[in-house]
């Protein structure tokens, strides 16, 4: 059972709110109501007469104290070598503002109601700007210029694949077939919103920031480099964290500027966000337009998949949110598809928006989205079953190991079979009865089939530590930090797995950075791979640790010595001893650490959507939704289900109703409050049919690949083909996510029109 949830639901968690810290004093930002302006001036004076108030941090400030702004993660480069155009995130604006709701000032105060009457104090002096908070409004010509550096709004041009066999491919090709789709712009509602406590220790100039994250050594990395001072002279914790979804992993402008208000005051600094700071100072997330082409010969065969997409990067460069616009969209375009030439071309665009990051799926869903609607595309051109065309490209498990055209290797995967699997449950030969079931009641029936071959894992070492002292408990620690995961019952079990002691006489904690010179996150559904993969090598090297000190103790070489379940023994001899006794008395500790290396792995699947829909009123009820995933070797299955439900439900949200709609012509947030932004609730969730057909992974000793974000890849192909095929027969052809009752309503009214 889940360890963690007896705290969770009972309300003794300990999320940053709840942590205490004596003598604290509470900080408010002021952020900017302008989309793009210049700041001609900001006055402290008036917020600083506030009964209580302590301090205002203004830009001016922190250029004049010689720090940085949010680094960014160097991990591309373009066709001439050349990395990202320079659009640095600044932790607090200089001369001038790009986004409605970056931060321009920090108010310290006494309390809370004192720090927010200072932002209210505060002068600040705009003048305004022409905005540009669309993809194509800020690369049109004559669009306003975010960056001097970035000349035509364009951070960074990135390709993949082979363009010229990629020609070659459609000069031969009996059938070309296209799709343009669009990922619109979401909003990451985490129910807790981010806060955080900063204290600084001037005795040991120590830097502590609590905070709930996903990665603590790639905070204080970043925070390091921000501030000019050596990274272990920085300890970042996290402990019970409200969801994350990926746009919790690494800084965000507030946490330095917090630190230095600790440092400046020498008294503890908290903030906790409200819920309407979040909607325009969280990082937010998709964004792309995508084109894409599919060159097939005459038995519809794939030759050639051509992609062309543009993505929103908002008006700052993320530390890896271009990263994923690129590298994780281009790697997963061939999803389970035999397809011998690829070539993808994305464009990352500054605009007057909130900078958007890595979310659930960070790329993946994307690809998983055109590629899937080019295969409907293709099989609509040429006649053939949307079953058929893919049974004809999909690759079979004796091609693995298999390279892409893009130089992904898959090590194992059996996509027929998820397919097949998903069939069935989905009762798909039922399918003619039941539309015409439906059609008996006026409503319209679809169905959608969505398959996927994602990324995880990798970014590419992790650590893990193992302390056993008399008591016989193995404390087990690493830096990356759980959000829900169920990391505390998942790594007992991967340690136990050898030391063979009982998950109960394991301790795990994590989200600390003490002491650990580099590690991952929770991202990229890489804990169970990478930190799984340093706990199974640390509690191996744990052993070999207790074998040699049983061999000095025992006179006898360690190599002799043979450990079992927490016993450690020489055969034919009466030589043995329990490992807890090995650190008795004035022994010290039995102590391990292992720094690891891993791959990549690539989970798979294929989800089948069924949808009805009122044509009078233009809204989409899902009747069923069939998972069928491949995760590699499941360690927890009820786990391991929890993440691909919860997922679901992000796919679902975006797929039907999410939309971070932004004014074109003042870049204001027109979805900015839970009156505005629509999120999916139980009721509007099916019973999700979610099956696991794992094929254990080749990569890493653990056999996983990890299973986070498929839950939100396969839902937006098979939703929205669906949503398409019960719409089809009554002519249309075309349709955007979300698919809202609204935006249905109208594609059909527009429809009966054109056929009058």
């Amino acid at each position: 059972m889940r360890v963690e949830d007896h705290r969770l639901i009972t309300g003794t968690g300990a999320f940053t709110d709840d942590v205490p810290a004596e003598g604290a004093l509470w900080a408010a930002f002021a952020r900017s109501p302008h989309a793009h302006a210049e700041i001609r001036s900001i006055d402290p004076s008036g917020a600083m007469q506030v009964p209580g108030a302590r301090l205002v941090l203004t830009g001016d400030d922190w250029r004049n104290a010689g720090f940085g702004s949010v680094p960014v993660q160097q991990r591309l480069t373009d066709a001439d070598g050349r990395p990202p155009r320079a659009a640095p995130w600044p932790v607090l604006s200089q001369d001038k503002v790009r986004h409605v709701g970056e931060p321009v000032a920090l108010c310290i105060a006494d309390s809370r109601a004192a720090a927010d009457d200072m932002v209210a104090a505060l002068s600040v002096d705009y003048t305004p700007m022409a905005a540009a908070a669309l993809i194509d409004d800020a690369l049109a010509g004559g669009a306003p210029e975010l960056w001097a550096s970035a000349p035509g709004n364009v951070a960074f041009r990135w390709t993949l694949g082979n363009r010229a066999a990629v020609d070659a491919g459609f000069a031969a090709a009996a059938h070309v077939v296209e799709a343009r789709r669009t990922s619109q712009r979401v909003v990451i509602c985490p129910m807790e919103t981010r806060a955080a406590i900063a204290s600084f220790e001037a005795a040991t100039g120590t830097y502590r920031l609590h905070t709930g994250n996903q990665g603590m050594t790639i905070v204080r990395d970043q925070i390091a480099t921000i501030l000019g001072v050596d990274k272990h002279s920085i300890v970042v914790t996290s402990r019970d964290v409200g969801g994350a979804f990926g746009i919790r992993n690494g800084t965000y402008p507030e946490y330095p500027a917090l630190l230095h208000a600790a440092r400046l005051t020498g008294a503890p600094v908290r903030w906790t966000a409200t819920r309407s700071e979040a909607f325009v100072s969280d990082a937010q997330a998709r964004d792309s337009l995508m084109h894409g082409r599919l060159a097939l010969d005459g038995d519809g065969r794939i030759l050639a998949l051509d992609v062309e997409a543009k993505a929103a990067m908002g008006a700052y460069m993320h530390h890896v949110g271009y990263f994923i616009a690129t590298a994780n969209f281009s790697r997963c375009l061939t999803g389970p598809y035999r397809i011998p030439a690829v070539h993808s071309a994305v464009t990352c665009v500054l605009t007057n928006t909130v900078p958007t990051a890595p979310y659930r799926g960070a790329g993946r869903p994307e690809a998983a989205y055109i590629m899937e609607s080019l295969i409907e595309a293709a099989a609509a051109k040429l006649g053939l079953d949307p079953v058929d065309i893919r049974r004809r490209n999909m690759l079979g498990p004796e091609a693995m190991p298999h390279k892409t055209a893009v130089g992904m290797t898959y090590c194992s995967g059996d996509f027929p079979d998820l397919l097949d699997q998903a069939l069935a449950a989905a009762d798909w030969p039922g399918l003619t009865a039941r539309k015409a079931t439906s059609k008996a009641k006026g409503l319209l029936r679809g169905a959608g089939i969505g398959m996927f071959v994602e990324i995880s894992g990798g970014m590419p070492t992790e650590r893990a530590r193992m302390r056993l002292a008399s008591d016989g408990v193995v404390h087990l620690s690493t830096p990356i930090g759980a959000t829900g995961q169920g990391h505390e019952t998942v790594f007992a079990m991967l340690a136990d797995e050898h030391l063979a002691l009982g998950t109960g006489r394991i301790s795990v904690a994590q989200g600390d950075s003490t002491g650990f010179d580099d590690g991952g996150s929770s991202s990229a559904s890489r804990s169970t791979i990478m930190a799984g993969s340093a706990i199974r090598a640390t509690a191996l090297k744990l052993i070999d640790v207790a074998k040699s000190r049983a061999g000095e103790r025992f006179g006898v070489p360690p190599e002799t010595v043979v450990y079992a379940a927490g016993r450690l023994e020489v055969p034919a001899t009466n030589l043995a001893i329990g490992i807890e006794e090995l650190a008795h008395g004035d022994a010290p500790p039995l102590e391990a650490e292992v720094r690891i290396e891993g791959e990549a792995t690539f989970p798979s699947g294929c989800h089948i959507a069924e949808v009805e829909i009122d044509p009078e009123t233009g809204e989409v009820t899902v009747a069923s939704f069939v998972a069928v995933d491949d995760c590699g070797r499941v360690i927890h299955h009820e786990l391991a289900e929890g993440q691909v439900h919860g997922a679901l439900a992000q796919g679902f949200g975006q797929v039907l109703m999410e939309h971070g709609a932004y004014d074109p012509s003042s870049g204001q947030l027109m979805a900015g409050s839970m009156m505005d932004y629509a999120l999916p609730r139980a009721r509007d969730l099916p019973h999700f049919n979610s099956i696991l057909a794992p094929s254990p992974a080749t990569s890493n000793p653990l056999g996983v690949k990890g299973v986070g974000e498929s839950g939100t890849v396969g839902p937006l192909p098979a939703l929205m083909n669906a949503v398409r095929d019960a719409l089809r027969p009554i002519g249309v052809t075309e349709i955007e996510m979300p698919a809202t009752p609204a935006r249905v309503w109208s594609a059909i009214a527009d429809a009966r029109a054109n056929s009058t």
